[in-house]
């Protein structure tokens, strides 16, 4: 026995998609937006950042502004590669052995300090 309907209804079929293609279409819009958001959380939160620093550089003898590449997640990054160094001429020739990529050798400097670095900035 079957349901008695109008012409005019539509099918259980054509309500959910009309079109075989159109249903693909909108699969890979959905997918497609996904992975471009997945992308974008990544680089944000796993990503490589670049990080300054000042401090008295042990190996320099004196007070230092250097650059440093950070990777890992947010709140749990650390130092991994030194981009540049006021040490050096050009900055971004480092040649030392990049002992201030640990924590506890750089010698951070009194707060008094700081506010004259920032009247060296160009």
């Amino acid at each position: 026995m079957d349901w008695p309907m109008l012409g005019t209804e539509w099918e259980a079929g054509d309500v959910l998609v009309q079109n075989p293609a159109d249903g693909i279409w909108w699969v890979l819009v959905i997918w497609a937006l996904t992975a471009a958001l997945v992308l974008l959380v990544t680089q944000l939160v796993v990503g490589p950042a670049l990080r300054r620093r000042h401090f008295v550089c042990a190996q320099a003898g004196r007070e230092v502004e250097v650059e440093f590449v950070e990777s890992g997640l947010v709140g749990f990054r650390r130092m991994v590669a030194v981009r540049s160094c006021s040490a050096f001429d050009p900055a971004s020739a480092v040649e030392c052995r990049r002992a201030c990529l640990d924590r506890d050798v750089r010698i951070q400097l009194p707060l008094p300090l700081r506010p004259s670095l920032e009247g060296r900035r160009p």
